[in-house]
């Protein structure tokens, strides 16, 4: 043969590989895009809780794993285990240790720590308590640090350390601050639902704690006057201490709040009503419905002005005034008690602005967007936030 001919020889041969390569690459391409789809319609199903769709493309692509991106891999693990423990599996268990083999010293790896050891807190916090300290060694500082210390005091709340518990959360808050990371203000949510769980136990209990302290009756006392003095309510005052009426006498003992006084913050965005003490001590949560696209609920700076139980309701739609009992009636469920407590304006708390908390005839709408402009909690919620909280409350709504 020619040396032309093997020229020729040897150049078709190149381009034949040059050409399998760039179409093994193509198809690859067009494996780990597929692939890619795949995880993000998963994700898409696990948003919208169809749980069953979800784990059904994730077992398809989990066949296929190594077409995605190593980190895409780990993602699409972690997104499987979290759609088994959301159904209550204990696969999820094996996923977490595959991930943990797989991808150590990862963020998935991390997140599947802080899972693994969420899980057994209950039934093995030993073994809890081991994890946390593992991840905390591996992670001393961000999100997976702060969301390991929550783990902790959850396991120190069930052993009953709760002055402990109490003060490790009101620190975790102040270093924490109003995050906008998504893992940071869960964690915040979390030390908020703990918090929660404490101060109910405090605030209705007539024992005395490290929010309130004791207040001995003197001549001339009355209890309107004691409640206005530590910025609480008489109804507020007579349930802590067990009182079944506002007669009291020289020398009592009863419990009162420190003073100081609260303030609430309604957060449109996560429907949750923020109950807090004007020092800046959370105290609790309830959740909440508010105005829906046609009624928005207006942002900005309120006072109580106004606080009625059983009011007359004046239908926004059609001007149509609805007593308590009359069908319709939107402040409150039948035969309870309704609350109303309207919201003026810092600089005249008697203006009309047409906004108030209030119970609702629709509790199952309570955490959504559903009013007509007002803020809504359930029947229980509204008794006790109106027993808790004076007139002239400051009231933030924001987005």
């Amino acid at each position: 043969m020619s040396f032309k001919g093997i020229l020729v020889g040897i150049l078709v041969l190149a381009l034949v590989g040059v050409g399998g390569f760039y179409g093994w690459k193509f198809k690859k391409q067009r494996a780990a895009e597929a692939a890619e789809a795949k995880l993000y319609q998963a994700d898409a199903f696990r948003a919208d809780e169809d749980y069953e769709s979800a784990q059904r493309i994730l077992h398809e692509l989990i066949a296929e794993l190594s077409a995605l991106p190593r980190p895409k891999q780990a993602e699409a693990l972690v997104m499987l285990a979290q759609v088994y423990e959301k159904q209550g599996k204990s696969e999820a268990v094996s996923i977490h240790e595959r991930i943990l083999a797989d991808y150590p010293d990862t963020d998935a790896a991390a997140s599947s720590l802080l899972h693994l050891a969420r899980m057994k807190e209950e039934k093995s916090p030993k073994e809890a308590e081991q994890l946390y300290a593992d991840l905390l060694s591996k992670r001393p500082d961000g999100a997976f640090a702060y969301a390991a210390q929550m783990g902790r005091n959850r396991i120190l709340h069930r052993r009953g350390e709760i002055e402990t518990v109490h003060a490790n959360l009101l620190a975790l808050l102040e270093k924490l601050g109003e995050p906008e990371d998504e893992q940071l203000n869960n964690v915040r949510l979390d030390a908020y639902d703990l918090l929660s769980q404490i101060h109910n136990v405090w605030l209705f209990s007539p024992e005395i704690d490290p929010l309130s302290e004791n207040y001995v009756i003197q001549p001339g006392d009355v209890l309107e006057a004691i409640a206005k003095k530590y910025n609480t309510t008489a109804w507020y005052l007579m349930k802590v201490n067990g009182l079944r009426s506002a007669a009291i006498r020289p020398r009592m003992t009863i419990k009162v709040p420190q003073p100081g006084g609260v303030n609430i913050v309604v957060d449109k965005s996560d429907l949750r009503l923020y109950l807090f003490r004007n020092d800046g001590t959370f105290l609790k949560w309830y959740r909440c419905g508010v105005g829906r696209i046609d009624y928005k609920t207006k942002e900005g700076e309120y006072v109580i002005g106004t606080k009625e139980q059983n009011p007359t309701w004046v239908s926004p739609q059609d001007g149509r005034r609805y007593k308590p009992g009359d069908e319709g009636y939107a402040l409150g469920e039948p035969g309870k008690t309704a609350y109303w407590m309207g919201l003026g304006l810092p600089t005249n708390p008697q203006a009309r602005t047409g906004l108030g908390i209030h119970g609702t005839n629709e509790p199952e709408t309570v955490g959504s967007k559903s009013s007509a402009g007002c803020i809504r909690l359930v029947h229980d919620d509204i008794a006790e936030l109106f027993d808790l909280v004076p007139m002239y409350t400051k009231v933030t709504i924001r987005p």
